[in-house]
């Protein structure tokens, strides 16, 4: 550690310390929130694209976006490729190719049925023993 040997220095840079901490561009006071942004809930939904009867097509996956995931949020959403991993029944780590589908939405008990009506779609036309739903807290602005 280099060691100012003035005190000016030494004050002068304990200032520019205390300014940077005082103005952190990470830290956030509630009431600086820009009037844009509002709270939401953020469904994170992870499809697995290996069924029982072998893969979901991309066919079918765009017909399921367009048939069940589209109408019920027209607002929009976004869908990533992603390839999974996890450990099956016997301990082997599994591979299967997957869709992640991101919804930002009011947090309401309308939005949270629309979005468990996708899963059970999902795992019942494609076979699917479960679909990860991770749901949090956001805050979203435009």
């Amino acid at each position: 550690m280099i060691v100012p040997r003035s005190p000016w220095v030494l004050l002068v840079l304990l200032a520019c310390c205390g300014w940077i901490a005082a103005h952190d561009l990470g830290a956030h006071d509630p009431s600086d929130i820009d009037a844009r942004c509002e709270r939401r809930v953020q469904d994170r939904m992870f499809f697995g694209l290996q069924g029982l009867h072998g893969p979901v097509t991309d066919a079918q996956w765009q017909r399921f976006v367009a048939e069940e995931i589209t109408p019920r949020f027209p607002e929009g959403l976004t869908v990533i490729a992603a390839d999974g991993r996890w450990r099956d029944d016997s301990g082997r780590i599994q591979s299967e190719s997957s869709r992640l589908v991101e919804i930002v939405r009011p947090d309401d008990d309308a939005g949270a049925r629309r979005i468990t009506e996708i899963v059970e779609r999902y795992k019942s036309r494609h076979h699917q023993r479960a679909v990860l739903l991770v749901r949090a807290a956001v805050q979203a602005c435009s």
